[in-house]
């Protein structure tokens, strides 16, 4: 078995990851009935504590977001 370590693959695996838990974001921009994360408020305090490597590149889990919302630490 070889592990494919195709650099167009390792970088859609990491787009799929949340910044900022590194779990599944669930994003399916390419969707073409669109994707949750075009209809949610990402706090914009939240965006700029992404690396700005990450900013418009990963989209953050509704999870984190929610959690940033509540004030809980993400």
């Amino acid at each position: 078995m070889t592990l494919d370590t195709d650099v167009g693959s390792i970088e859609n695996i990491e787009k799929a990851l949340c910044p900022v838990c590194q779990n599944n974001n669930n994003c399916d921009v390419k969707n073409n009935a669109g994707c949750w994360c075009m209809t949610i408020d990402v706090p914009a305090a939240l965006i700029e504590s992404l690396k700005s490597s990450d900013k418009d590149k990963r989209c953050i889990c509704q999870a984190c977001i929610e959690k940033f919302k509540l004030g809980k630490s993400v």
